[in-house]
């Protein structure tokens, strides 16, 4: 291709932007050039594939691939995020139909026996017609891209997102919403039932990182099953023991219990210690007989101990030593197809040579800007990205340097003055000093000062405020005190905007923070101060709130605080898929105790009366709709067992059975196996960023960045590769794995 085709076919995509190579016509047919295989070789280095070759991969194929690239992040994700959202705003299915077009009360659309009420989640519920049309259309959109997907016919095409699991997902969706719409929609006839919502979930486990994740976790099947059969085994022999001693013991204790109170039969002695084996209400269970035997209490020191101290134990060791395994198997084929990628793009590009040139770099970003995978990189910036790469200088980036490739990639840079709008101006340079001092004389030691006086004047006037001491007069007089403080903290934000560049002050998140709260207090100040503006009194309120709130930023000078902060951030961003396993689980669970549970907590239920579910006001917390269920169930997940749930639902079902399968199964698969998963990972995660005493990736990779005089650099990385390394693989694998790919 000559310089002047080349140019002829290339297309700006922004204002400033870099431009991307995009062939047309006849070109179509030609195989990809070195720098467009190139790109896709990093493009599968990225996502931790094996690179093809891709030399005899035509332009079209290639033009194929990012439009389905394209589909997949700009259609069928936010396709699915809506459509699972959609189940919070759906009709119960318990419920009546509804008006096709006006949105019908909840009193009426769900009637309940003998017109008693119920708690629902207070979200609005689309009218029939609306619902069909968004249900229809996300369907649809899900399909196209599926069957989009199911055209390609280029390497690694079944990873973007095409598979016979999602394309069938995706018809059997299409025949459930026909069905649906004709039988409960069109006939006006109550359809109680549909799979919707199990389609749904499994279409979010189908996406690729939700899938390995699913992967990793069956392994666990296993082990678990041998410790969870200990552990219930433990529970059923020690049930059977206890029913066989205290089921024919009819007295009282000395409280008027019966003393063989849950153990009065073999079905109510499982309750009663599997109850005990998730800690809930223990030692509630053995007071009814301890009173009258003191010795009983061996029986249930022999029984905690084995089962909680050992055996919940056991549990969560199993689960996540077998689910890190796999995790890190996972990982060690990641990091080596992403060396064995890049080592494959690197002899590509330098064609023969042992180095890639600035012109090779500038060609590879423009083919890689193409696709959504890669983040996109700036014309003005491909210098900076291009300069820290390459650490010796010498103009040219070497293998071993083409390695960090995948890491620079997940970096930000902005380029920035060092002065800000004033900076130039003779007068400023005090004010610069001031500003930048780390002194206590300078701003941020005044500020601090400050900010510890305002903290002990808002606890001061908050515990006024708790004690009910209203009068006018005071109030006026701490109202203006927090002006004057408003008015402190704007000129603060004046004086650094002066000094520190709009774009290296907006680049931190507390900064932002700083600035919405410093805005929105002075406004407030000066609302309140002009007499023909009234404020009401719960407006002071929340500006208040949103004071001690601000009053955070003293936290951030104890840079212990500020790490652990940092890292648990981090944290939270490598914890995606544990986070999606859990947030699957609640989603399947809560669909399905709608279908089962919906309808059946309501005021004047006769089965709830008495019941502890009814005396605590649990019955807010129920599956009448998606939304309370999903609380419902995240109630009982950091609680690990609520026996009141259990009691209640157990009572209002037509077959208990029922609601003890379903409780115990999300005790099982939600508690002890997904939460433990996720609760394991992040402790892994926390530790390993913790324990490290070496520079943030950021500091590790910009060493070498140079920028003009007068500018500096303000980087952030958006990436979570480097925590996976330090949790799953020694520094000595990752360097022996890229040795190994350089000898290949």
């Amino acid at each position: 291709q000559t310089a002047a085709g080349e140019r002829s076919s290339l297309v700006r995509s922004e204002e400033g932007g870099v431009y991307r190579a995009r062939p047309h016509g006849d070109e179509l047919r030609l195989p990809l050039d070195a720098y467009q295989r190139g790109a896709w070789m990093i493009e599968d280095a990225t996502k931790g594939k094996w690179a093809q070759d891709y030399s005899a991969t035509l332009k079209a194929d290639r033009e194929h691939y990012l439009a389905l690239e394209w589909t997949e992040s700009y259609l069928y994700l936010p396709s699915l995020a809506a459509i699972l959202a959609l189940g919070m705003f759906e009709v119960p299915l318990w419920c009546n139909n509804g008006s096709w077009l006006e949105e019908t009360s909840i009193s009426k659309q769900c009637m309940l026996p003998g017109g008693s009420d119920a708690y629902f989640s207070e979200l609005p519920y689309l009218p029939k017609l609306w619902a069909c049309v968004i249900e229809g259309l996300l369907i649809g959109l899900l399909l196209a891209t599926s069957l989009f997907a199911a055209r390609a016919n280029f390497p690694h095409a079944e990873d973007v997102g095409h598979n016979s699991l999602r394309t069938a997902l995706c018809w059997v969706m299409v025949a459930d919403f026909a069905v649906f719409v004709l039988v409960n929609q069109y006939l006006n006839w109550n359809m109680s039932f549909r799979l919707s919502g199990f389609l749904r979930v499994a279409l979010f486990f189908a996406f690729p990182s939700m899938w390995q994740a699913l992967k990793n976790t069956s392994t666990i099947i296993l082990p678990f099953l041998q410790v969870a059969v200990l552990l219930f085994g433990t529970v059923l022999l020690f049930a059977w023991v206890a029913a066989m001693a205290f089921d024919d013991i009819t007295g009282l204790n000395h409280e008027g219990q019966p003393i063989n109170e849950g153990f009065e039969s073999l079905g109510a002695s499982v309750y009663s210690l599997f109850e005990a084996s998730t800690t809930q209400n223990f030692p509630g269970q053995m007071i009814p007989s301890f009173i009258k035997y003191r010795l009983s209490f061996f029986f249930f020191f022999v029984f905690m101990v084995v089962t909680v101290m050992i055996f919940l134990n056991l549990v969560l060791a199993v689960v996540y030593n077998a689910y890190s395994d796999a995790k890190r198997t996972q990982m060690e084929a990641y990091f080596k197809n992403r060396a064995y990628s890049l080592r494959k793009a690197f002899r590509v590009l330098s064609k023969g040579t042992k180095s890639v040139t600035l012109d090779s770099f500038h060609r590879i970003i423009k083919n890689l800007n193409r696709c959504p995978a890669t983040p996109y990189i700036r014309e003005a910036d491909l210098d900076l990205y291009f300069s820290t790469l390459d650490d010796d200088q010498s103009q040219t980036i070497e293998i071993n340097e083409f390695y960090d490739l995948c890491n620079i990639l997940q970096f930000s840079f902005n380029r920035v003055p060092t002065a800000g709008c004033a900076g130039n101006l003779p007068f400023c340079q005090p004010i610069e000093a001031f500003v930048r001092s780390e002194e206590w004389l300078g701003l941020d030691g005044i500020v601090i000062v400050v900010l510890a006086v305002n903290s002990v004047l808002v606890v001061i006037q908050s515990l006024r405020d708790l004690a009910d001491l209203d009068d006018v007069a005071e109030d006026n007089a701490w109202s203006a005190v927090n002006f004057a403080f408003s008015i402190l903290y704007m000129c603060e934000l004046c004086l650094r905007l002066c000094v520190v560049p709009f774009i290296e002050y907006w680049s931190q998140a507390s900064n932002k923070f700083d600035f919405f709260a410093t805005v929105t207090l002075f406004s407030a100040g000066v609302c309140w101060a002009a007499p023909q503006i009234y404020v009401p009194e719960e407006m002071l309120r929340f500006f208040l709130l949103l004071q001690m709130l601000r009053l955070l930023r003293l936290l951030s000078r104890v840079p212990q605080l500020t790490f652990i902060i940092g890292c648990m951030v981090r944290m939270m961003q490598a914890s995606s898929e544990a986070i999606g396993l859990l947030f699957g689980v609640l989603y399947l669970y809560a669909f399905l105790g709608v279908l089962l549970f919906g309808g059946l907590i309501y005021d004047l239920n006769p089965a709830l009366e008495g019941t502890d579910y009814r005396d605590s006001n649990f019955d807010v917390l129920n599956f009448n709709d998606m939304a309370l269920g999903m609380v419902s169930l995240f109630a009982n997940l950091v609680t690990a067992f609520v026996p009141e749930f259990y009691e209640a639902y157990t009572a209002v079902h037509t077959y208990p059975i029922v609601a003890v399968a379903f409780w115990v199964s999300f005790y099982i698969v939600g508690i002890l196996v997904i939460f433990n998963i996720f609760a394991s990972f992040i402790i892994d995660v926390f530790l390993a960023q913790y324990e490290s005493n070496e520079k943030s990736i950021a500091e590790q990779e910009t060493t070498s960045t140079h920028v003009a005089a007068g500018f500096k650099v303000v980087t952030t990385f958006r990436g979570s590769d480097d925590i996976y390394q330090k949790v799953f693989m020694e520094d000595e694998d990752a360097a022996a794995e890229k040795s190994i790919a350089e000898q290949e």
